[in-house]
């Protein structure tokens, strides 16, 4: 039985201590090559390593992984491309602005409310301002006193 045959059958029967050999071989190194091909943060690259080695025991206990068709570290490396990648990706969809303070709650859609509320009834004060006498006397018995 190969190596690479061990490993599986051991994490099957519920040995995690091939995982943490693995872990512990192949982090610092895929931290360094994921810094350097993907310019991933390190806690990038550590998360997405972590990311990795759990999907490699879930694809062996639920048997997706039955043989290794390359070694447990290409497998393994490939994983974390991929966890990187996504990483990567999803983080650059966020922006950052340096101007906005935390709001708790419904007070950011409160106080945006309020300022829209403001705007507005300054601009139909406005326009209601513009037109004749007898349409303004209309329109605020209307609206103002509901008749």
């Amino acid at each position: 039985m190969s190596d690479s045959s061990k490993i599986i059958q051991q994490i099957k029967e519920g040995n995690d201590q091939p995982l943490i050999d693995l872990y512990k071989l192949y982090r610092n190194e895929f931290v360094v090559w994921s810094c350097k091909e993907y310019r991933a943060k390190e806690e990038q690259a550590k998360d997405a390593f972590q990311e990795a080695i759990l999907d490699f025991h879930q694809n062996i206990v639920s048997g997706q992984l039955k043989e290794f068709t390359s070694s447990p570290k290409t497998y393994l490396f490939q994983i974390g491309k991929y966890k990187i990648l996504n990483l990567i990706k999803k983080e650059s969809k966020i922006t950052y602005n340096d101007n906005l303070q935390l709001i708790k709650g419904n007070e950011y859609e409160d106080f945006m409310e309020d300022d829209n509320k403001a705007y507005t009834q300054e601009q139909i004060s406005s326009a209601i301002n513009k037109l004749p006498e007898d349409c303004q006397k209309i329109l605020k018995l209307h609206y103002f006193n509901e008749y």
